[in-house]
């Protein structure tokens, strides 16, 4: 079952990884890609990417759609490299239930019996004991392999790059230039669907947020094409938790200044006095917080994503 699901995710893989290829194909993105390009030529390697520069491509990429669909380009790149992400984590939970099936089947075994074919033989010299030993040992074998050598996503790697050896894919090449915009884009989707507030026609489940694949299948597409050093190039997550640093620090000196107020002013001299801050400011640096949470989570998905492929 398992390695049956495996060769379906592969063949699934393959066609979202065209379907991916055909995407970048569009005018509108690969121009965007090319400024990208040049413009980490003109800067060089040490210098990160900086997080405006993503909001910018993220809002240019979300007025345009591919071939006249109804949803923008940003957000059917996310949809399409979350199926892919969906589609890894199904084969991981298959494998896992499928070890742990190994391990509980294997726990019936008695302790004292390493070998049953040598435990039979033991016990009585005759051969016609040897076929059930071999039997049983053959069986053990075969449901605690999993436990064992559980090999399955260097396997699947190298079957997908099997079938990208091909010059269709080649302008994947840029391909981790749009991840820092596409992440820009989830983490305000998230936001806003987590402020919007519940319809009375809706229910709570309904509301859920369905993007929990796109870190693994990023991370798997960055694998596949090469990008993994390109994409540490940038120092995405460095550069992007600095701003928001950046951004509450400025948020925090925002305070409410009452004009003609001379007990204000005397209150300039007492730093022990709490000063004020504006309702919007509030609401701008709670925002901030919860953006600087989603990017930490992101950040935290990438590594493991990328423990789990190496």
């Amino acid at each position: 079952m398992v390695s049956t699901a495996s060769k379906n995710v592969v063949c699934f893989l393959t066609q979202k990884m065209s379907t991916l290829s055909g995407l970048l194909q569009d005018d509108i993105l690969r121009s965007l890609l090319v400024k990208e390009r040049m413009w980490k030529n003109e800067k060089g390697t040490p210098n990160k990417y900086p997080f405006k520069r993503a909001e910018h491509l993220s809002a240019t990429m979300a007025k345009y759609s591919f071939r006249g669909h109804e949803v923008n380009i940003v957000d059917q790149l996310r949809s399409i490299i979350t199926e892919m992400g969906n589609g890894l984590g199904l084969v991981r939970l298959l494998h896992t239930g499928g070890s742990r099936q190994a391990c509980r089947i294997s726990s019936c075994k008695p302790r004292y019996v390493t070998n049953f074919l040598e435990s039979d033989r033991s016990c009585s010299p005759s051969d016609e004991i040897d076929t059930p030993g071999k039997v049983m040992d053959d069986a053990v074998y075969n449901k605690c392999q999993s436990i064992y050598g559980v090999d399955y996503f260097p396997s699947l790697l190298s079957s997908v790059l099997k079938e990208l050896q091909c010059d269709r894919y080649l302008n994947l090449i840029d391909f981790h230039f749009i991840i820092p915009a596409i992440i820009a884009n989830l983490i305000e989707s998230k936001l806003h669907s987590k402020e919007k507030p519940l319809r009375r026609d809706r229910e709570a489940g309904n509301q859920m947020i369905a993007d929990d694949g796109f870190v693994m299948g990023a991370t798997f597409v960055l694998k596949v094409t090469g990008q993994e050093k390109s994409f540490d190039e940038l120092q995405w997550f460095t550069s992007a938790n600095r701003h928001l640093e950046e951004v509450l620090i400025s948020l925090s000196h925002i305070t409410e200044h009452p004009k003609g107020s001379r007990i204000f002013g005397l209150k300039l001299w007492d730093q022990s006095c709490p000063v004020a801050i504006l309702p919007e400011t509030q609401k701008e640096i709670d925002k901030t917080k919860r953006y600087q949470k989603e990017m930490k989570l992101i950040e935290y998905g990438f590594n493991a994503s990328r423990a789990i492929m190496s």
